[in-house]
């Protein structure tokens, strides 16, 4: 992950803890995080693949998680990191691509 991959993304982490979603992490093979508020451990497992997909869920009163929608990273070295993500309303303003 590059310099601008990386603040693409952490833009769009910190948009996602502040609506006090969590996020897991699978990078194509398995889950490297489930259901983390923890943005260094976030940023820490993204990038060692050739493309990451984050799950975001909401939590409410101790139920089972709400899943909200992903977001596919794919690291090609530009600003068009946002591969592909679920067409939800929620899930675009994480990303700023509001219509």
């Amino acid at each position: 992950m590059n310099t601008c991959e990386h603040q693409i993304i952490s833009r769009i982490i910190d948009n996602v803890l502040y609506m006090g979603y969590t996020v897991s992490l699978y990078d194509g093979d398995r889950y490297t995080l489930r259901y983390s508020t923890a943005k260094d451990s976030i940023m820490a497992e993204l990038g060692h693949t050739g493309e990451d997909v984050i799950k975001i869920y909401r939590h409410q009163n101790n139920d089972q998680p709400q899943y909200i929608g992903f977001i596919r990273f794919i690291y090609n070295g530009d600003a068009d990191v946002v591969q592909d993500c679920s067409d939800k309303e929620e899930i675009l303003s994480l990303i700023g691509w509001e219509e």
